[in-house]
């Protein structure tokens, strides 16, 4: 066994998307990152692995789909994935690369199993074995992030933790049991299939459970290509010391679903073969590390502004019955929210550990309101939301409690700069040029109503809609022999050299990317220019893009001294109009 030693700024245990987007933002802000992964790809419950798709809060309201690093992952994915459903390989390349290219010191089938600590409420290093090297490491860090999905980190180091459910009593839930408990929601098992052109006999192995009958199904069940979220299971078991039991009951599960499919029943499937069978099940819970403020029912079911919101949340408040198969009921508790739900900054750090960090379900918040919070699109802007407030740590030499006490604005700032959003926050940034300019453009869209779609609403401070305003710059018709432009001009020259574009991706769309949606987003802009006018009025290009598809873009370029420019759109993916939401020039 080969002994290293290495320093970071940050560490992130857990390679799941909060761990990813946390580890991506914070070294795409210049800290010195390691992400520590216990399996061979990223993507936890999004990976190949598992094979689950993304959550989202878009999955009720429109305007509502998480954006920032998770948009861009998506994006990535779709324009590569060629497939009706998600192909998680693709995820895990789209992750890989993604961490690589941010410079982030990445450390796969890496199983941390010890912490050193400077005191009782200080982690110096973690210590994690990687398979196949045989190579031991020690990582030393001023910061540790724990989004491991079982907070391991939390547990070696102290940091106090839940399991179960709280009483209807503790958080005035009335949602939650009687008394408390240890019980977790279970976790689920996922398959793939494939129509192979030719009969294909399938004959059942004596461990797999039978099912002659559709009743002895807990749903009614049809062709599928994709899996059942139903085949899941945890009782009153331990999801993980219990994990690899669970998973061997859910493989008897899964097929004696096969088996009714192919042989008990006319689904038209008689040409089908399992492509696919995961190995690893798709957990939902097991412990939530407990910060300063506790996550709970009512402030997702009847949301308040928080000073120090940092994400937000709007899937359905969803706590699974722990049989999960085998129950009568598949839920406990499924509530339909009203309306999304801000997340305070302060549930994303550990109350007793004071350089610890939390992302992922583990997050704080009662097992009612982890009903909600767990799912991989809240994860994912929680997990942006704690690399970013990481890097402040590093450049203030303070512990994430007092970047909260001292830097929550500059923190939400720069999260809405790097495209995500925080309800009621919008840009306040005074190094923006864009903010200070008059716009205007050689087209604006009308609708049928009468709305206009403005160009001063690249300026409005929200780089998206709500169900009363697009906030969009939309052009009208782009032709061939009309430029599309939109203008911004100062009375006093700027010196600039940087521009943030923010194009419309469909995000006002629910539950857009369930979809069978193949390439780059029509509304998208894919190619145009920046230009510059020179003081005899000439106009210059300074920086220009082609074959884009993502929602998010900057361009940098030389230091230009200018009292007016213009984006000049050439070509979208394949709509007919031009549409942005938000530009920002620096």
């Amino acid at each position: 066994m080969k002994n290293i030693k290495l320093n970071f700024d940050i560490v992130v245990v857990g390679g799941g998307l909060a761990g990813c987007c946390a580890a991506i933002s914070a070294a795409r802000r210049s800290c010195k990152v390691a992400l520590v992964n216990n399996r061979p790809v990223l993507g936890g419950n999004a990976s190949s692995e598992v094979g689950l798709l993304v959550a989202s809060a878009d999955r009720d309201f429109k305007h509502a789909r998480e954006t920032g690093i998770l948009e861009e992952i998506n994006l990535h994915n779709r324009f590569r994935n060629h497939e009706i459903a998600y192909n998680n390989y693709n995820m895990d390349m789209i992750l890989w690369e993604m961490v690589k290219d941010a410079g982030i010191d990445l450390f796969l089938n890496t199983n941390v199993d010890k912490v050193e600590m400077n005191s009782d409420v200080m982690i110096k290093s973690i210590f994690a074995t990687q398979l196949g090297s045989e190579k031991r490491f020690e990582l030393v860090a001023p910061l540790f992030v724990d989004s491991s999905g079982d907070g391991i980190l939390a547990d070696l180091s102290g940091a106090e933790y839940r399991r179960g459910s709280e009483s209807k009593f503790e958080f005035d839930e009335n949602l939650a049991p009687e008394e408390e408990n240890n019980i977790t929601q279970g976790s689920t098992l996922m398959f793939r299939t494939k129509n192979i052109g030719r009969p294909a006999p399938f004959v059942k192995p004596d461990w797999a459970y039978h099912f002659p009958k559709p009743e002895d199904l807990p749903k009614k069940v049809g062709k599928t290509d994709g899996g059942f979220l139903w085949i899941e299971y945890g009782a009153k078991l331990d999801t993980i010391s219990d994990n690899e039991e669970i998973r061997d009951e859910l493989w008897k599960i899964l097929y004696g679903v096969w088996d009714h499919l192919k042989n008990h029943g006319d689904y038209g499937m008689e040409n089908d073969v399992l492509s696919w069978v995961a190995n690893w099940p798709g957990k939902r819970e097991s412990r939530r590390v407990m910060g300063d403020y506790i996550l709970k029912q009512t402030d997702i079911t009847d949301p308040t502004e928080y000073q120090d919101a940092v994400a937000y949340g709007g899937w359905p408040c969803d706590v699974h019955n722990p049989d999960g198969f085998w129950a009568k009921n598949k839920w406990l508790n499924y509530l339909y929210l009203d309306k999304p739900y801000p997340i305070p900054y302060r549930c994303y750090y550990s109350k007793n550990i004071n350089n610890l960090f939390v992302a992922g379900r583990i997050v704080s918040a009662t097992h009612i309101a982890h009903g909600s919070t767990r799912v991989m699109g809240t994860t994912a802007v929680g997990g942006q939301a704690v690399g970013t407030a990481a890097s402040l740590a590093i450049k203030y030499n303070q512990s994430p409690r007092e970047i909260g006490e001292n830097h929550i604005q500059e923190l939400q700032q720069v999260l809405i700069k790097e495209d995500c959003y925080i309800p009621e926050i919008s840009n306040k940034d005074k190094h923006d040029f864009a903010q200070q300019a008059k716009v205007s453009a050689t087209s604006e869209f009308a609708d049928e109503s009468g709305y206009i779609y403005k160009s001063e609403n690249v300026i409005s401070g929200v780089s998206r809609g709500n169900t009363e305003d697009e906030n969009l710059w939309m052009s009208q018709a782009i032709e061939e022999d009309k430029p599309c432009e939109i203008f911004f001009e100062w009375d006093e020259a700027i010196e600039t050299s940087s521009i943030q574009l923010t194009f419309d991706t469909m995000i006002r769309e629910q539950r857009f990317f369930d979809r069978p949606v193949f390439g780059a987003m029509e509304t998208c802009i894919k190619d145009y220019s920046v230009l510059s006018e020179s003081i005899d009025g000439e106009w210059l290009e300074i920086a220009s893009k082609l074959n884009n598809y993502l929602r998010h873009n900057i361009l940098k370029f030389k230091s230009t001294k200018t009292k007016k420019l213009k984006i000049k759109i050439e070509k979208t993916n394949g709509d007919a109009y031009a549409r942005i939401y938000e530009a920002r020039i620096y």
